[in-house]
């Protein structure tokens, strides 16, 4: 059942972090589109469809991989935990960047997009680090 809990957490990551990862991009390209409210609208769907659910997979497989191995109070555990909620957060805004850029005229995204992008990939890598070797 472990590996299974294990398996799952990590193709939910992998789902997540690829929404995750393409929504900064299409939100910024997108945005210069004359006519973006269908194709925002569509990438928001697919976004809300997909990622999310993912995003949600991802905390139940992870919190049974977690209760399976004993680690509720490792501070490893606790750190990647934080991280986790923090992209969660990211998610959560990204998502409202998606549905202003579907329905709001004259949408802007936020200039730092993109750099939030690098942030992202530098928490994956601190969480899969804390995964991997549980220092």
């Amino acid at each position: 059942m472990y590996e299974l809990a294990k398996a799952t957490h990590l193709v939910a990551m992998i789902v997540w972090m690829a929404g995750m990862l393409l929504a900064p991009i299409l939100i910024v390209e997108i945005s210069k589109l004359e006519d973006r409210q269908a194709a925002a609208a569509s990438i928001r769907a697919w976004y809300l469809r997909v990622f999310s659910p993912a995003m949600i997979v991802l905390w139940v497989a992870g919190i049974v991989t977690m209760t399976m191995g004993g680690w509720f109070t490792a501070p490893w555990m606790i750190a990647k935990l934080a991280l986790v909620l923090l992209l969660s957060g990211v998610h959560g805004a990204l998502s409202g960047q998606m549905r202003r850029l579907a329905t709001e005229e004259g949408f802007q995204p936020w200039a730092f997009l993109m750099p939030l992008w690098g942030t992202m990939v530098t928490l994956v890598a601190i969480i899969t680090v804390l995964a991997v070797y549980k220092p």
